[in-house]
């Protein structure tokens, strides 16, 4: 059947996008899709949306993939290419609440979860509340609220997602979104590449919508920024699966490792030990499990050259007595760190100091460098640099990034990262994007490291209306029993990053044209180009057109073969 004829249409839809999709929503200005298309680097996930909007009850519809294969004869070189993968899941809408960084009071529809079992999630829009689908030992399956201020239900509950998209029903006068996240590995083959996408209804003719992969001639490398993020979860102390934010088995703590390293953040900060942790009995230096983490984040393929570590709370150090012990704690953490093979150990300063606090914690920052440590720290004023520029290795910074205070971090020695432009508190992919991808190379800051990974501010990470405070939930990914369950706003922080890694990788490729003596006439039209972004940049600018620019610029500097 046509993808615009019959008893359903299918349109296609921006994947990062601030716009809600609900299902309510007629799609009556979004064309009819005649296919999608997607181009990727190697070492890229890149991501696609479409959606179906049904005329009548749809039963059991199913959507497939068929098998990617070269395009045509002579478009993939290699006669056994390495060819991308394609991941589908449902765009689940569920009820949050509110829009906006703390608890608005109301219920507010939203879309968000990354499924790809649409059933995990019950949603009744007239009572305006969610269920969530849990499996006991025994294999019985029950639905518990996860819309109310009490979560005592959710002490044992147990989610877990399928492996791969189920089949879901679409009322009528509804609508379905789907995310479809296309990679290409490291040793992916270029060239283009074609599929279909299936749609089959039980009750309804089947839909085919074409779908076009094209995978560039080069790698992606790795972004000039340093991506870190507070993450809370510890490996847990009894070994078993917890849904929090903060205990961990090894295979969730593995799973979202790996998560991680996936979305581009490859620092992560460690809360083993720390005074911020909510883990039960985690107050304590543990090497075991400070080992065996570090063992996972390897696996992960996380990078050794760093860590950063809220197992160590300096700031507030002054007398001789407290100094000593400060540098007790720091030896400890910089000999696990080296017994397991990773490199300088950055610990955390008092959160988000303030005027003389600030000035007085010299003292304990000395002892730490003394101990062989660093010391990274949100902190958030004027005058950071010249208080402590000489003795902070890498300051946290809230305040809107600008040149200005870049090139200030650099003559004080140091790093500035950013965090908070937001923090993981809103459903909004656009943003993230734009946040903590160009705006941050465009500043010419070193890193990011916002807040956080997972938080839960009430009793359960699944229920954002149990916070007795003003904090909604933060959540950029839903634990489950093996697992996470992505977000929009997770996938929308990616493309951020791989923003990022274009234009790192457009940088790199005119410094080696240029050290090869080759720099030709596209590669100077490419300088001039990204001077005039960094001279001027747009805030709200064309985020899809820029990364298509860099990507026209690269194979024309590649070394010649």
């Amino acid at each position: 059947m046509p993808v615009g004829a019959g008893p359903y249409t299918v349109h296609g839809l921006p994947p990062v996008t601030n716009e809600r999709f609900l299902p309510d929503d007629p799609l009556d200005d979004v064309p009819v899709a005649e296919r999608i298309e997607v181009v990727c680097a190697r070492d890229e996930f890149e991501p696609a949306s479409f959606a179906i909007r049904a005329d009548q009850d749809l039963h059991a519809v199913k959507v497939e993939i068929v098998a990617l294969e070269a395009a045509s004869p002579g478009t993939v070189s290699a006669p056994r290419p390495v060819v991308p993968t394609v991941d589908v899941r449902v765009v689940k809408c569920w009820y949050q609440a509110g829009g906006m960084v703390a608890d608005q009071g109301r219920p507010l529809l939203t879309p968000e979860l990354l499924l790809h079992d649409d059933a995990l999630v019950r949603v009744d829009e007239k009572a305006q509340a969610n269920h969530l689908r849990t499996v006991d030992t025994e294999g019985r399956v029950t639905y518990v609220p996860i819309s109310t201020p009490d979560s005592n239900a959710l002490r044992t509950v147990r989610p877990r997602d399928a492996r791969a998209l189920q089949p879901l029903d679409v009322p009528a006068a509804t609508m379905k979104q789907f995310w479809l996240t296309i990679h290409a590995p490291r040793d992916a083959t270029p060239g283009d590449y074609r599929a279909a996408i299936r749609i089959r209804p039980a009750n309804a003719p089947e839909t085919t919508l074409p779908l076009r992969v094209r995978v560039l001639p080069f790698l992606l490398a790795e972004p000039a920024l340093r991506y870190g993020i507070y993450y809370r979860g510890v490996l847990a102390r009894d070994g078993k699966a917890h849904i929090g934010s903060e205990a961990k088995s090894a295979a969730q703590y593995l799973a979202e490792m790996r998560n991680l390293r996936d979305h581009g953040v490859t620092y992560p900060t460690i809360y083993h030990g720390s005074r911020y942790s909510d883990a039960p009995g985690d107050r304590s230096f543990d090497p075991e499990l400070i080992a065996r983490a570090l063992a996972l984040r390897r696996e992960a393929g996380m990078p050794a050259d760093a860590l950063y570590t809220l197992g160590v709370v300096c700031g507030s150090e002054e007398s001789p007595e407290e100094l000593e012990a400060l540098q007790r704690n720091v030896r400890k953490w910089v000999d696990a760190a080296a017994q397991a093979g990773w490199g300088d150990v950055h610990v955390y300063a008092l959160d988000e100091p303030s005027g003389d606090a600030l000035t007085r914690m010299r003292a304990a920052f000395t002892a730490v460098h003394e101990a062989g440590g660093k010391v990274f720290a949100a902190v958030d004023l004027p005058d950071t640099f010249e208080r402590v520029g000489d003795l902070l290795d890498v300051t946290v910074s809230q305040r809107p990034p600008h040149p200005h205070r870049a090139r200030q971090a650099e003559g004080a020695g140091m790093q500035i990262w950013s965090y908070g432009i937001p923090n993981v508190r809103i459903e909004a992919p656009r943003t993230f994007r734009r946040s903590y991808g160009l705006l941050l190379w465009h500043a010419g800051y070193h890193g990011a490291c916002t807040y956080a990974y997972q938080h839960a501010f009430g009793a359960h990470i699944w229920n954002d209306f149990d916070s007795p405070g003003p904090h909604r939930d933060h959540v950029f990914a839903y634990p489950t029993v093996d697992g996470v369950i992505d977000t929009i706003q997770w996938e929308g922080f990616r493309e951020g990053v791989d923003d990022v890694r274009y234009m790192t990788t457009l940088e790199q490729s005119i410094q080696r044209a240029r050290s090869r003596g080759e720099l030709n006439t596209a590669g100077r039209r490419a300088e001039q180009w990204i001077a005039g972004l960094k001279a001027g940049y747009d805030i709200a600018g064309d985020l899809v057109a820029i990364r298509r620019r860099a990507a026209r610029f690269i194979p024309e500097l590649l070394e010649p073969r």
